[in-house]
């Protein structure tokens, strides 16, 4: 299985290497990068290289890019301009993804609050109809957060929203512990999921329905666990 560990506070370059190592001592396949203010500083493509080469080095590489601020969504009859920057916006993480040698962009988005759900879920699909090139011309796969305080908040709006998409490039991003029915979750998206994020300790364990659920389905995403979720109790 895909394993991915978190990196979630850090500067520089040196912390990221330092959770490397950490992350290979519990044979993790790679990192799943946060990006914050921190990120900026090194969001250049020769800074980018180089933290990708030295994480590979310490014997975990970058697999995974999550942006951790949603970006606003933009409605399909707003201003050209406004639509221009949003994609522009994902288009440079994208980018920033394929540079740190990660396969997974994880985002989300926010819609204005005076938007209906019908206005909300056609502007996402819009806007990753046209995302879905960038994403397969850079070899990354964005994972677009499901969960009941995001756009996508529903199982069945999640489906209707990826068949639209239609592509191998754009999948969903869900939490289980944020979900009443994350099995049902799992079983009904299957390929159109492209990370699980779990955060308690017993999703990790062998032996539960999630892990089960996920070889069942021949789950070939990403799953990104807290450093605290998978490191084993203590004596």
């Amino acid at each position: 299985m895909n394993i991915l560990l978190e990196c979630n506070h850090w500067t520089t370059h040196d912390d990221v290497e330092a959770f490397a190592q950490r992350a290979a001592t519990f044979g993790a396949t790679g990192l799943c990068l946060h990006e914050g203010d921190s990120l900026q500083t090194h969001s250049a493509e020769p800074a980018a290289r180089a933290m990708a080469i030295r994480a590979e080095k310490a014997g975990t590489p970058i697999r995974c890019l999550k942006v951790i601020k949603p970006f606003p969504l933009t409605l399909i009859h707003a201003d050209r301009r406004d639509t221009s920057q949003l994609r522009g916006a994902v288009c440079e993480c994208i980018h920033r993804a394929h540079w740190l040698g990660a396969t997974t962009l994880a985002i989300s988005f926010i819609a204005p609050a005076t938007a209906t759900d019908a206005e909300r879920h056609s502007a996402l699909i819009d806007h990753l109809l046209y995302l879905r090139f960038e994403a397969q011309r850079h070899g990354v796969h964005l994972a677009v957060e499901a969960h009941r305080d995001c756009i996508l908040t529903s199982l069945l709006e999640t489906h209707i929203a990826l068949d639209r998409v239609n592509s191998p490039w754009i999948g969903a991003s869900i939490e289980p512990s944020r979900l009443t029915t994350p099995i049902e979750w799992i079983e009904t998206l299957t390929h159109r999921l492209a990370v699980i994020r779990i955060s308690a300790p017993s999703d990790v364990d062998p032996t539960t329905d999630l892990r089960n659920t996920l070889e069942r389905i021949h789950f070939h995403g990403a799953v990104i666990a807290p450093f605290l979720a998978a490191m084993p109790p203590t004596s």
